[in-house]
């Protein structure tokens, strides 16, 4: 869906300009086969999509995309359902009914399968052109082989199940390396959570050894001598 003002300027480009549809589809992100319809229809008021109303679960969205997100990650067999969901929002607040929360789970699956088969949509759409400069760089690497848009999808995903500036930083740690890919962003990703060592515990001195062990392989050998012989 566009608006009025939009569609005003995609003719104005096209037909007073002569500016070709390949090109006001990448000034507006929008798909070249969307710039044609509008422009061959005639079309002089697009249609708006209905206005949003208020809603119970809006301030738990994000959580509960999270958890749906998480969920896809796990075995089958340890996948909480939509009711176990439910009952976990309810624990934070949510008074809302579990109908609600099952409409939304059935929409974010759904609108996880239509970007497998439309990877268009994760190229071009406009939260792509508001990410930091390393996921866009990161970006415009994968798409150039097969799969790309699945995998900086994945990705972006990871700011789900980790801090965002820490995934930033592993996105920058592997361009740095020249090895653009999820496996090392995860691997980097990786060494940046490992927590630091623990350091060494010092035992009460109850605990001290009188005779420190001294180290002596001939006792190794005269061992092996013995049992030999037996």
């Amino acid at each position: 869906m566009i608006d009025v003002a939009l569609l005003s300027v995609i003719r104005r480009w096209h037909l007073r300009d002569g500016m070709p549809i390949r090109e006001i589809s990448r000034r507006t992100g929008l798909s070249r086969n969307t710039v044609r319809k509008y422009l061959a229809t005639g079309i002089v008021e697009p249609r708006y999509p209905k206005r949003k109303t208020p809603s119970k679960l809006d301030d738990y969205e994000p959580t509960l995309t999270s958890w749906l997100f998480r969920e896809t990650r796990r075995h089958r067999k340890y996948r909480r359902s939509v009711k176990q969901l439910y009952r976990d929002l309810v624990d934070l607040g949510f008074t809302g009914s579990c109908n609600r929360v099952a409409a939304f789970a059935r929409l974010w699956r759904e609108s996880q399968k239509e970007a497998q088969r439309k990877p268009g949509a994760l190229r071009n759409g406009a939260p792509f052109k508001t990410l930091p400069d390393s996921f866009q760089q990161l970006q415009a690497q994968l798409l150039k082989r097969p799969g790309g848009d699945r995998e900086i999808v994945n990705i972006l995903a990871l700011v789900l199940l980790h801090d965002e500036p820490l995934v930033e930083q592993a996105v920058e740690m592997a361009l740095q390396s020249g090895q653009a890919s999820k496996e090392h962003v995860l691997n980097y990703l990786s060494r940046l959570s490992d927590k630091p060592a623990p350091a060494p515990l010092k035992p009460p001195p109850k605990l001290a050894l009188v005779n420190e062990p001294q180290a002596d392989t001939a006792r190794y050998d005269y061992l092996r001598e013995i049992h030999h012989g037996r």
